[in-house]
Parts: C-alpha cells; sequence; structure tokens
C-alpha cells in the first residue's frame, strides 16, 4: 500500500515539475523581450522558433495525459460543486446557454416574472379602483337620501371651470394654439384670406411674450417652437420699414441745377464780334 502511495506521489510530483518546467521554458528562451520595460508580461511571439517545435514534439504524449487528467479532475469539481450548490435555484448547474435545461433555475426565473407581472404597481392601482368601486356599489343603500346643503350653482361652477382654463392657460401658454376653436379659426383663416380677429392676435402676442420670459428660467424642453411662429402681430413693423424719405438724399444728390453753367458758358452773344470784322469792306473802297 506504501509503495503504490509512493508511486502515485512520485507520478503527480514529475507532472507538476513538468509543468513548471514547461512554463519556464516558455517564459525564458520561447517568448520575444518584453516591448517596453514598463510592461508586467512578455508579448506571445516566438523568439526561437525550430526550438520550440522540438520541445512541442517532445512533450506531445506528456500533454495528452495532462489533458486527460485534466478532464476527469473537471468532471469531478463539477460533481462536486453541483451537488454542493443544488439548493441554490438562483445559480443553474449549466454551463452558458444551456440554462433551460436546468429545472430549478428556470423555476426562479419563471417565479421572478410572475412577481414582476403581478406586483406591477399600475395594475394593482387599477385592480384596487376596480375593487373599491365594486365595493361601493354593492353597500349602497337602495334608498334615496336628501343633504340639506345646497349644490353649487351651474353659474358658479363655469366661473370656476373659466378661472381654471385661464390659470392653466396662464401656465401653459402653447396650449393656447392647440385649442379647438383656434385651430378652427386658423383653417379657416388659410380657406379665407381674411383678416385675423383681434383677440386671436391678443393671445398669440400673450402667448408669445410669457413663452419669452419662462423660456429663460425653464429647460430647452418646455419652449415649443410653434408659440414663437405667430411672431406676426410683431412683424408689421412696416410703419418704421419707410425710412425711404430719409433715403432721398437724391434731393442733395441732385447737384444737376448747379452744374447747367452752360449759361455763363453761352459767352457766344459777345463772341460774335463778326459783325465788327465786317469793316473790311469798307477798307477796301
Amino acid at each position: 500500500m506504501f509503495s503504490n502511495l509512493g508511486i502515485i506521489t512520485l507520478t503527480i510530483g514529475l507532472v507538476i515539475g513538468l509543468l513548471i518546467l514547461q512554463i519556464s521554458l516558455v517564459q525564458i528562451f520561447f517568448l520575444q523581450d518584453k516591448l517596453s520595460p514598463t510592461d508586467k508580461h512578455k508579448p506571445l511571439a516566438l523568439n526561437n522558433r525550430k526550438a520550440f517545435h522540438c520541445f512541442n514534439y517532445f512533450f506531445f504524449f506528456y500533454n495528452v495525459v495532462m489533458g486527460f487528467s485534466n478532464c476527469i479532475l473537471r468532471l469531478l469539481c463539477s460533481i462536486v460543486v453541483g451537488t454542493w450548490l443544488v439548493s441554490r435555484i438562483d445559480r443553474s448547474i449549466m454551463q452558458r446557454g444551456y440554462e433551460t435545461m436546468d429545472a430549478g433555475y428556470s423555476t426562479w426565473i419563471g417565479m421572478i416574472f410572475a412577481d414582476h407581472y403581478h406586483s406591477n404597481p399600475v395594475m394593482v392601482c387599477f385592480c384596487q379602483l376596480l375593487v373599491s368601486n365594486s365595493l361601493e356599489k354593492h353597500t349602497a343603500s337602495t334608498y334615496s337620501t336628501f343633504s340639506n346643503v345646497a349644490s353649487e350653482s351651474p353659474v358658479n361652477s363655469l366661473a370656476t371651470r373659466r378661472w381654471m382654463l385661464f390659470y392653466t392657460l396662464l401656465r401653459n401658454p402653447h396650449l393656447i394654439l392647440l385649442r379647438k376653436h383656434h385651430l378652427s379659426a386658423s383653417s379657416s383663416l388659410h380657406a379665407s384670406s381674411s383678416a385675423m380677429p383681434d383677440t386671436v392676435v391678443q393671445t398669440r402676442i400673450m402667448a408669445f411674450k410669457t413663452q419669452g420670459l419662462r423660456a429663460e428660467s425653464q429647460s430647452p424642453p418646455e419652449i415649443p417652437v410653434t408659440p414663437e411662429i405667430p411672431v406676426t402681430p410683431e412683424i408689421p413693423v412696416t410703419p418704421e420699414i419707410p425710412v425711404t424719405p430719409e433715403i432721398p438724399v437724391t434731393p442733395e444728390i441732385t447737384v444737376t441745377p448747379e452744374i447747367p453753367v452752360t449759361p455763363e458758358i453761352t459767352v457766344t452773344p459777345e463772341i460774335t464780334v463778326t459783325p465788327e470784322i465786317i469793316v473790311t469792306p469798307a477798307q477796301d473802297c
């Protein structure tokens, strides 16, 4: 028994020694030097190619035996670890890609999905509303009750709704352009080239001003580009455009009335001394 134990120990020692020898020879002789002194490991590039092929050839049978022993060791380790972690259904015993073959792991994933879908806050709130409404219907009395509290008059309710609408539009001016009557008015405006109503112009001006003030203090998502389109009420800068009365510097440019020096140049009537030159015939006499 001790002799067999010694042989087994010697075999294990030889295997470990040869493995360490292989690693040392590869690091010393068969790999190229470091590319930089700061590198931790050598590059995976062969230096002595012929010696490496000879070394690989002679160690082929050793590597085969080493691979077979590693395969057996891997099976034993997987059996031990799988048996030890069989109670952990949140971890798959199978390899990645074969998790569906593990029934315990598949059950765990299904339970997680069930908790996720049945604990959805929106669904829970919806079910609670349904249950509360059904309970109120069942517990409601069949007899009508009278209360002495006066109900709110329709005038007050209408005023309240209008004040709420005004406040909402004041806080969200870009909603003015999306109202139903405004859309219908804009469509009719495009259909017929009639003038825009004063109320629509005022609402657009108010929307543009409030939007310009809020654009500096709020984030970009709240800056709708559409309310900037109705700048049309401010576009009538046409009264300022007629700078044309200042442009006509033409009256100054027209120095033409001074240019006509032609009337002074016409000294031709004085040049006509020709009648005095006609004295020549008298001299001939």
